[in-house]
Order: structure tokens, then C-alpha cells, then sequence
């Protein structure tokens, strides 16, 4: 029983780590176009929920560890209830900061899409204007 409860441990750890290292490819690429003159205020905000809601899994993952090594031999019906409760909870955490990124990434595209067909119509809008001359 030890082993299983570890491996899920470890298991919501390499989902946190992998979420992170998506979450620093974003806010590269945040930081990337907002250089550019893009707006990324939407991305920036889902990018804050991310980084919440990994903090909140860290800390119900340490709580879930603590819990863990205080009761090595056998955990109490309590312990075992609020071993389930922080489980549910990390992975709603999870689930809610891999949503919000998603919903970045998302909100980078449509920024890109919204810069690149300003720059078309007013690259049409002056070859127009030159053609009236």
C-alpha cells in the first residue's frame, strides 16, 4: 500500500514538473511577443492561474507527503479520508492549471492571428491609397 501511495505521489510530482516546464515555454513566448508590440494581457492572466493553481498542488503534495510519513505502518479512517480529499484536490489543481494554460496558448494564437491581419490590411490599405494617386 506504501509503494502505491509513493507512486501516486510521484506521479502528481512529474505532472507538476511537466506542467511548470510548459509553463516557462509560455511565458518565453509571452515575453517574446509582448516585445513585438502583441497584446498578451489575456495570456498573462491565464499564465497567473497557472502558476496558482501549481502552487496550490505543490502545497496539498506536501501536506499529502507529510501525512504520508506520519503514518508509515497504517493510516487511520481520517488519514485515509484526507489522503483521498488531497489526491481529488491535486489533481482538480492539475487539471485547472493545465486548462488555463491551454487557454494561454490559446490566447497567443488569437493575439498572433489579430496582429498579422492588422499588418495585411494595412499593408492593403496603403498599396490602395498609393494606386489612387
Amino acid at each position: 500500500r506504501i509503494t502505491g501511495r509513493e507512486n501516486a505521489l510521484q506521479r502528481f510530482d512529474s505532472a507538476v514538473e511537466k506542467i511548470t516546464k510548459l509553463n516557462d515555454r509560455v511565458v518565453a513566448q509571452i515575453t517574446k511577443l509582448q516585445t513585438k508590440g502583441i497584446d498578451v494581457t489575456s495570456a498573462q492572466s491565464f499564465e497567473a492561474t497557472v502558476e496558482l493553481k501549481l502552487t496550490d498542488a505543490k502545497t496539498k503534495i506536501a501536506s499529502a507527503n507529510t501525512l504520508l510519513s506520519t503514518s508509515i505502518n497504517e493510516l487511520t479512517k481520517d488519514n485515509k479520508t484526507a489522503l483521498k480529499t488531497l489526491a481529488q484536490d491535486i489533481q482538480t489543481s492539475l487539471n485547472d492549471a493545465h486548462s488555463a494554460l491551454n487557454s494561454a496558448i490559446k490566447s497567443l494564437k488569437d493575439a498572433m492571428k489579430i496582429k498579422m491581419e492588422d499588418e495585411i490590411n494595412s499593408k492593403t490599405d496603403t498599396s490602395a491609397t498609393k494606386e489612387n494617386n
